[in-house]
């Protein structure tokens, strides 16, 4: 060790935080047979690299460093490509889709990322997941990778109601814009700004050896689970919620079996200062196993009885729904009314949803209800 006047023998380095070593912040994985270009369009896959990066680029004040192998895997050797670039990565976004579940090489990509996160810093940052799932394409969440079972993800396809039918978002822009694909697109932003600027702040106190500024959170908020017409409302208050500095719960698929679903949804109600509920005109699902009650009911029903025994730090003992017309010009607050018993439980799904509505909004054109 080569000593100077203002040296001293002995004299060490600060430790090196585990997080510093990477020299990329991202790579992207993904199926080249999803990057297929459309006569003279880009690939679906170079669109999201190219935005994605912009954007963050826009959001962290520097371009960030993303990679992704352009190649069609072929003579080359697996596990020596494979660990060289992934072991140089902060983060991973795994683009699913029915080929990228089918694909030896993409799951095989998943597994060495994992291996090798465990063994530099953990799988975690903040209690953040440096893995990032993006669904370009449905796949029943079942068949999803098991490093990816139980987180929420990016969705970037809407499931039409009736038909059941799957769609993708369109990537254009101009005047055939789509503005779920971009919404969809910001959020991936927002939530991988969130790991890279933790992980750089805990990097720079270590470096500094003192304790990392770990952001802090303006409280938990649990965002009810809505029905399928009101998935883009919930969104945009998602989004607003998060971008103020809210933790929004639940933040990871709560199981969609009865009694297990109630208990997730108990579980992820603690410590919240509040939950907000969408209400629209679709009934909602029932959890396998249940009662009559929808996954909206029941959700509000146990925010309900938290609320009433006082279980929300500074509950009053009551919680109103808030509904509102399409036009704005009217609001008011109730609790929803007990269910009456139906002669026919199989045909009156609409009639005993209709009357669980608050009497003042029963009949009307309001779009959705807020608690």
């Amino acid at each position: 060790m080569a000593l100077d006047g203002n040296s001293s023998v002995g004299a060490v380095s600060p430790p090196q935080h585990p997080m510093s070593r990477f020299a990329e912040d991202a790579f992207i994985s993904y199926r080249h047979l999803d990057n297929e270009k459309l006569e003279d369009s880009k690939g679906w896959i170079d669109n999201l690299h190219e935005r994605l990066e912009k954007r963050l680029a826009q959001l962290l004040g520097s371009k960030p460093k993303i990679w992704r192998d352009p190649r069609i895997p072929g003579n080359v050797y697996f596990a020596d490509l494979l660990e060289d670039r992934i072991r140089h990565n902060l983060l991973m976004v795994s683009v699913l889709s029915p080929g990228y579940v089918q694909s030896g090489w993409c799951m095989g990509e998943l597994r060495e990322f994992c291996r090798l996160a465990n063994e530099n810093g953990g799988l975690q940052v903040n209690g953040r997941l440096r893995m990032f799932k993006v669904v370009k394409t449905h796949v029943d969440r079942e068949k999803h990778p098991a490093q990816f079972q139980g987180q929420l993800g990016y969705e970037f396809y809407e499931t039409d109601p009736m038909t059941q039918r799957h769609r993708e978002f369109s990537q254009d822009i101009g005047q055939n814009k789509d503005q779920r694909y971009w919404n969809k697109l910001e959020d991936l932003a927002l939530d991988i700004r969130e790991v890279l600027e933790a992980t750089r702040s805990q990097a720079s106190a270590s470096e500094a050896q003192s304790a990392p500024a770990i952001p802090r959170s303006k409280g938990k908020v649990y965002l009810a689970e809505c029905s399928s017409d009101l998935k883009d409302a919930r969104d945009i208050i998602k989004r607003e919620l998060a971008q103020r500095g809210y933790e929004i719960l639940p933040d990871k698929e709560i199981p969609f079996k009865s009694p297990d679903y109630e208990n997730a949804v108990r579980d992820a109600l603690r410590g919240c200062k509040v939950s907000i509920h969408l209400i629209g005109e679709s009934f909602g699902v029932i959890p396998e196993g249940g009662d009559e009650r929808s996954t909206v009911r029941l959700q509000h029903e146990i925010a309900a009885q938290r609320s009433a025994t006082r279980l929300f730090p500074g509950s009053s003992g009551s919680l109103p729904v808030l509904s509102r017309e399409t036009d704005g010009s009217k609001s008011s607050s109730s609790n929803f009314e007990p269910i009456p018993r139906c002669k026919d439980a199989r045909s009156c799904c609409r009639c005993r949803w209709r009357n669980s509505r608050p009497s003042f909004w029963r009949g009307s054109k309001a779009t959705r209800s807020i608690r």
